[in-house]
C-alpha cells in the first residue's frame, strides 16, 4: 500500500489480505472483528480468483468510505455496463470517492490478450477521465505491478491505482 493510505484502510487492507492468503493455502478463512468497527468479513473460498480479488477490493472500498460500491461478486450489486462505440464492458468493480466522482476498477488477467485488454483499460480509462474520476487495477503481489505498467503504457492509458492483493 502507499505511504499516504489512512491507517483504517491499510488495517483493512491487511485483514483482506490475510483472508487471501488462507485461501491460497486451502485453509478455511477465520472470521474477523475488530473493536473499531462492527464489521466482519468473510471470504468464500469458492470463488473464481477474479471474483476474489473484487470482493476483497470491494469489501475494502466499502469500509474506507467508498460510497456506492459495486461488485462481481457475492454481496454486492453488479456494476452498470459501460457502453463502448465497438464493445461494452463491466468493471469488476466500481464505486464512488467521498466526492461522487466515479472509481472503475478492473482486476488483471495475464490471460486476456493485448486486444482484449485495451478495449478494457480504454473505455474504463476514458469514463473516469470524462467525469474526473479514476481509473485503478488489482493485482496479485505474484504478479506484482510491472506487468501492468507495462500494458497500460502499451495501451496509452493512465492507471491511478494499483492494488496489489
Amino acid at each position: 500500500m502507499e505511504e499516504d493510505t489512512p491507517k483504517e484502510v491499510t488495517h483493512w487492507w491487511n485483514i483482506l489480505r490475510r483472508m487471501v492468503f488462507a485461501m491460497a493455502s486451502k485453509r478455511r478463512p477465520r472470521r474477523t472483528s475488530t473493536k473499531k468497527a462492527n464489521v466482519e468479513v468473510i471470504v468464500a473460498t469458492s470463488l473464481p480468483p477474479t471474483s476474489q480479488l473484487a470482493l476483497l477490493l470491494a469489501e475494502t472500498m466499502r469500509v474506507s468510505g467508498f460510497g456506492n460500491v459495486a461488485a462481481l461478486a457475492p454481496g454486492f450489486g453488479a456494476p452498470d455496463i459501460i457502453r463502448g462505440i465497438h464493445k461494452n464492458h463491466r468493471p469488476h468493480v466500481y464505486a464512488t470517492t467521498t466526492d461522487g466522482r466515479p472509481v472503475y476498477v478492473d482486476v488483471y488477467n495475464a490471460n486476456l490478450s493485448l486486444v482484449e485488454t485495451a478495449s478494457r483499460w480504454t473505455l474504463f480509462y476514458s469514463s473516469a477521465n470524462s467525469a474526473r474520476g479514476q481509473f485503478h487495477v488489482v493485482t496479485t503481489t505474484a504478479v506484482g505491478r510491472a506487468p501492468i505498467l507495462e500494458r497500460a503504457r502499451t495501451i496509452g492509458v493512465s492507471v491511478t491505482k494499483i492494488w496489489e492483493v
